[in-house]
């Protein structure tokens, strides 16, 4: 699973294809802000311009996958 924003949109991609949802820079900086520092996301900013920051799933956040893809299953043919 992975995040990439594009014009000011986050793209939330896993192998289950791409749901565009729209999320504010507030929002969005808090959420990754306590994935790290509950150690299920990496940061890695890279000092270019204009600013570029990767996010990654640890060790942690990827045995978390099954359980997410199970959760949007169950979401998909319930709701």
């Amino acid at each position: 699973m992975s995040l990439e924003l594009h014009w000011g949109h986050l793209f939330l991609c896993s192998g289950h294809g791409s749901y565009p949802e729209t999320i504010t820079h507030r929002t969005l900086t808090r959420q990754l802000q306590e994935l790290e520092e509950a150690g299920l996301i990496n940061r890695v900013t890279h000092p270019v311009v204009p600013p570029k920051v990767e996010y990654s799933l640890t060790e942690k956040g990827q045995s978390l996958t099954s359980i997410l893809f199970q959760l949007g299953d169950w979401g998909s043919k319930h709701m």
